[in-house]
């Protein structure tokens, strides 16, 4: 029983040994992923290490996590990823896969690091949506018809001018039907007219002085 137990007790050792021998030599590269134009997260993007001749040494997928974003606030959702490297220098190729985006690749370089250090920052990657994920996205359109819409109002210099065409104004209706539909303007039972509260004094149809002769 007791050699059972000692056994099993350098096996564990033996373990341990082997474990801890694997964490002395690596480190982890760790890093961020993110949509290119919105900045926002992206998951279940597939991470490729290879070495610089595009053999491959590891896959793995981006995992989420909350980062506290400086001025905003508040907590937001990322997607990051971690690769287990050796720590002698040395240089790799990420590959970033995802069915909506654009495969993506960047080198990075390993340098001499302290066995105190178990993480590496490494690359910030954005990814490119493909024109094919932006199509399906939003779905198909039906047929589309686009009116124009004339321009009601505008400043010249100092006179705002309104352009009657703009205003839907039954055929044959007073001067008072227009005005009561003129954004900013008020017609008084005294016939004064005010604009934004400022009494008008002159006022021109198609370029003639409406309060001059008849």
């Amino acid at each position: 029983m007791n050699r059972i137990i000692m056994t099993l007790l350098l096996a564990l050792a033996t373990l341990s040994a082997v474990a801890q021998s694997k964490k002395d030599s690596t480190v982890y590269i760790t890093g961020s992923v993110a949509d290119g134009f919105t900045k926002a997260a992206i998951p279940d993007v597939l991470v490729s290490l290879l070495r610089q001749d595009s053999t491959m040494i590891d896959t793995t997928r981006v995992y989420k996590s909350q980062g506290y974003t400086w001025g905003i606030g508040r907590m937001l959702e990322t997607t990051g990823y971690g690769v287990r490297v050796k720590r002698e220098p040395a240089q790799y190729i990420l590959k970033f896969e995802h069915p909506n985006y654009e495969t993506t690749y960047t080198n990075v370089e390993v340098k001499s690091v302290s066995r105190r250090r178990q993480y590496i920052e490494g690359p910030k990657v954005y990814m490119k949506k493909t024109a094919r994920a932006h199509h399906f996205e939003g779905g198909e359109l039906g047929e589309v018809v686009i009116k124009a819409t004339k321009v009601k109002m505008v400043w010249r210099g100092d006179t705002l001018v309104y352009n009657a065409d703009a205003f839907n104004v039954p055929e044959g209706s007073m001067l008072d039907g227009l005005i009561k539909q003129l954004p900013g303007v008020e017609l008084t039972e005294e016939g004064e007219i005010f604009v934004n509260g400022k009494k008008i004094d002159n006022l021109t149809l198609n370029g003639a002085d409406f309060f001059k002769g008849k």
